[in-house]
C-alpha cells in the first residue's frame, strides 16, 4: 500500500514538473516564432484530429467482461454489474507501456459521463446511479469507453485546434494540411488566375461549384469526400446576369459581378454547362419563379446532416462511429437542447411520425419498433417535410437541394421522382446531367478540365464528375468512406 501511494505521489511531481517545464518550454517557442515571423498570424501546434477521443469498446450491463488496451497500459478488462437501482463498474489495468505514462479514459452512456485517470495497475470501480431512463438506455446502448490519447493538457491543445479549423480563424493552408492529411486530397497549383468571362458566355442553368477552403467546408468535404462546399447556380432576370443560391445568408440573388469580387482569392470556382438536351429544356421563367418563391427562406440548417447520412454504418469518416452518435447526440441535446434538436432531433422526428421526443424518447420508440438507430437516420430525407424550428413551414434546402429544386422546377428531368433533398454537393456534380464535351470559352481551356475552372491557385478536380446516372431516387442509399470515398454501390 505504501508502495502504491509513494508511485502515485511520485507520479503527480513527476507530471506537475513536467506540465510546468512544457508550459514554459511552448511559451518561449511561441514567442520566439512570432518574434522570427511576425507575418504569421497563428502557429498550429497540435493536431484538431486527435482532439476527437477514440473509441475502446462498448460495455454493457451483467456480460462477459470486455477487453482493450490503451496507449499507457497494454491490457484492460471491464464490466459492470447492477439492476435498474444502480451498480458497479470495474475497470482493471495491466501492463504499463512505462513507469510515467498514464491513461485518460472517458465513459458515456446517454445521461452520464465519467472521467478515469489511470496512474498505475490495478483495478478501479466506479458506482453508479441512475436517472430516469438511464437503465433502460444503457441496456440497449451500453457504456461506451474512449480514450483521450494526448492527455488533459494535450487535449485542450486539440480541442482548441479543432475550434480553430472549424471558425473563420482558419486559414486555407491549414485547411488544406488536414484534408491533405485525412481525406486524400491532391492540391495541384494552377497559375491561370480569375477568369473574368464575357456575361454573354454564361447561359442559365450553368452550375457552379465552390470550394472556399474555410473551416465550415470541412464538415462536407471530410464528411462526404466531396471536392467542393458549395454550389450555386447562375441565371439570367430581366437581362441580367445573376447568381442564385442557398447560402448561411439564407436563399437570394446577386448580381453576377458582386458574387466573383465577394469571393475569396484561393476560393476555387468551376462553371459547369448542363447537356443540351437538359439545356433545351431548361425554363428559365419557371426557374425564375420557382426562386422567388424561396427567396428569403433561411438556409437549410435543419437538413444539413441527412443527405450526407444514408446508410446505418457507411458515412462516418473516422475516428466518428455510427455507434457513437446515439450516445453523442443524448449529450448534445443536454449541453445545447436547440442545436441538437433542430439540427438533428426534428428530423428524426418526422422518420417516425412524432414530434417533440427526446433521444430518450425515440429510443423508447425504437425498442418497441424493434429498429436501430442507424435504420433510423438512414431513412431517406423527403421534399415534403417541414421542420418546426423553420419559420412560416419553409422547406429546409441546402445549397445543392436548393440547386436541384431549381432543375427540376425548370423541367430538366421531367417526371423523374427523387428527393432534392438527399443530394449533396459531392452527389450533384457527379450526376450524369453535365455536358463533357462543351466547347468552352477559349480562356478556359488552359486548365484542360470538362467544364471552365474560373479561378483558384489549384487545379478544381471534381472526382466522378458527370459519372452517376439519374435515375428514380439517386443518392438515397449510398455510402462512402475515407480516404478515397468511393461510392458504394456504385449507381445507388
Amino acid at each position: 500500500q505504501n508502495f502504491r501511494t509513494n508511485r502515485t505521489m511520485i507520479h503527480k511531481t513527476l507530471n506537475f514538473i513536467l506540465l510546468y517545464v512544457s508550459i514554459c518550454t511552448a511559451l518561449d517557442t511561441i514567442q520566439e516564432f512570432h518574434r522570427q515571423h511576425p507575418d504569421k498570424s497563428r502557429w498550429h501546434w497540435g493536431d484538431p484530429y486527435n482532439g476527437i477521443p477514440v473509441m475502446l469498446g462498448t460495455l454493457f450491463p451483467n456480460q462477459n467482461p470486455i477487453e482493450f488496451s490503451a496507449g499507457c497500459f497494454q491490457n484492460y478488462t471491464a464490466t459492470f454489474s447492477g439492476d435498474s437501482n444502480g451498480g458497479t463498474l470495474t475497470l482493471t489495468a495491466q501492463n504499463a507501456a512505462n513507469f510515467y505514462c498514464t491513461d485518460l479514459l472517458l465513459i458515456l452512456d446517454m445521461q452520464t459521463w465519467y472521467a478515469k485517470e489511470i496512474y498505475m495497475h490495478g483495478t478501479y470501480n466506479e458506482q453508479v446511479s441512475w436517472k430516469t431512463g438511464e437503465w433502460d438506455a444503457v441496456l440497449q446502448n451500453g457504456f461506451q469507453i474512449f480514450e483521450i490519447r494526448s492527455g488533459i493538457m494535450g487535449e485542450l491543445v486539440d480541442l482548441y485546434e479543432f475550434y480553430s479549423l472549424m471558425t473563420a480563424e482558419s486559414d486555407p493552408e491549414y485547411v488544406m494540411q488536414f484534408l491533405t492529411k485525412h481525406s486524400n486530397w491532391d492540391f495541384t497549383p494552377r497559375s491561370q488566375g480569375f477568369i473574368n468571362l464575357n456575361h454573354s458566355e454564361v447561359m442559365s442553368g450553368d452550375y457552379i461549384a465552390v470550394m472556399e477552403l474555410d473551416g465550415d467546408s470541412l464538415l462536407i468535404t471530410y464528411g462526404t469526400g466531396s471536392k467542393t462546399d458549395h454550389v450555386a447556380m447562375a441565371l439570367w432576370i430581366d437581362s441580367e446576369l445573376y447568381v442564385i443560391e442557398s447560402c448561411t445568408k439564407g436563399v437570394r440573388r446577386t448580381p453576377w459581378d458582386d458574387w466573383m469580387d465577394n469571393r475569396p482569392d484561393w476560393s476555387m470556382i468551376g462553371l459547369l454547362r448542363l447537356r443540351p438536351d437538359l439545356l433545351k429544356k431548361f425554363n428559365s421563367t419557371a426557374a425564375y419563379e420557382h426562386f422567388i418563391q424561396l427567396e428569403g427562406n433561411e438556409y437549410g440548417w435543419q437538413n444539413f446532416v441527412y443527405g450526407w447520412i444514408d446508410t446505418p454504418s457507411l458515412n462516418f469518416p473516422p475516428p466518428l462511429l455510427s455507434q457513437n452518435v446515439p450516445i453523442a447526440l443524448a449529450l448534445v441535446e443536454q449541453m445545447k437542447p436547440d442545436i441538437a434538436n433542430s439540427m438533428v432531433i426534428d428530423g428524426l422526428n418526422l422518420r417516425l411520425n412524432t414530434s417533440g421526443l427526446g433521444t430518450l424518447q425515440i429510443q423508447n420508440v425504437l425498442n418497441a419498433l424493434n429498429m436501430t438507430w442507424g435504420q433510423l437516420w438512414s431513412m431517406p430525407e423527403s421534399d415534403a417535410f417541414r421542420y418546426p424550428s423553420r419559420p412560416s413551414g419553409s422547406p429546409s434546402l441546402v445549397c445543392s437541394s436548393f440547386a436541384m429544386s431549381v432543375y427540376r422546377a425548370a423541367g430538366i428531368f421531367d417526371d423523374l421522382i427523387f428527393e432534392a433533398t438527399e443530394i449533396t454537393p459531392k452527389d450533384s456534380y457527379q450526376l450524369e446531367i453535365f455536358d463533357g464535351d462543351w466547347n468552352r470559352p477559349l480562356a478556359c481551356r488552359y486548365d484542360n478540365l470538362p467544364y471552365c475552372q474560373l479561378n483558384g491557385g489549384w487545379r478544381l478536380d471534381l472526382l466522378g464528375f458527370n459519372t452517376v446516372p439519374m435515375i428514380p431516387h439517386v443518392d438515397q442509399k449510398c455510402g462512402a468512406m475515407p480516404p478515397m470515398y468511393i461510392r458504394t454501390p456504385p449507381v445507388c
